[in-house]
Formats: structure tokens, C-alpha cells, sequence
């Protein structure tokens, strides 16, 4: 957060400063959160880290699903190419697996 106060070129200890002030103030006038609005605010928290947590296992489970899948087209470009009689298939074919091969990583 102190980055962000130097990025917009403001010294951050002042409004820190300024912004406890204002709390103190507030709470000795009683305004404060009530227990409810407490219990609200964590469920809301709760509620977002298991949505972050399930975005980023649908990630994960997308990228290697996907590294897996380019891998078998891969390897199946190269069986066809290497397996279909004919020489104007070959040079098509192979093109194929190649570009698949490189994606995959294969070597």
C-alpha cells in the first residue's frame, strides 16, 4: 500500500496518520461495526478465498489438460504422417506433427 502512496507521489505517514485520527474519532462517537456487519464481511472474505481457491484449481486443470491433449495430437500427427502411404501426404503430414511436436516440447 505504501507503494501506491509513492507511485501517486503523496507521503504516506501523514494520511496514515490522518486516517487514525478519523478512526479513534469514529469510534469514541460510536460509529463502529456492529457484530453483524463483522460476521458479514468474513463470510464475504470466506466466500471469496474458496472462489480464487476453485478459479485457480479450474486454471491448473485447464493448462495441463490442455498440455496433454496438444501432446496426443502431436503423437497422432506424427503416427498418420508416419503411416500414410503416398508422398504428397508426407510432406503435409509432417508439418503437422512438427508444429504439434514444438508445442508439446517434444523433442
Amino acid at each position: 500500500m505504501l507503494d501506491l502512496f509513492k507511485r501517486a507521489g503523496i507521503e504516506a505517514i501523514p494520511v496514515m496518520a490522518e486516517l487514525i485520527r478519523n478512526q479513534k474519532l469514529a469510534q469514541e462517537e460510536g460509529f463502529r461495526p456492529t457484530e453483524g456487519d463483522l460476521a458479514r464481511f468474513m463470510e464475504y472474505q470466506r466466500q471469496v478465498t474458496v472462489l480464487e481457491t476453485k478459479w485457480a484449481g479450474l486454471k491448473r486443470a485447464f493448462q495441463e489438460g490442455l498440455v496433454i491433449e496438444l501432446h496426443f495430437a502431436g503423437t497422432a500427427a506424427k503416427w498418420l504422417a508416419d503411416h500414410i502411404p503416398g508422398e504428397t501426404s508426407q510432406p503435409a503430414g509432417m508439418l503437422c506433427a512438427c508444429a504439434m511436436m514444438s508445442l508439446c516440447g517434444l523433442p
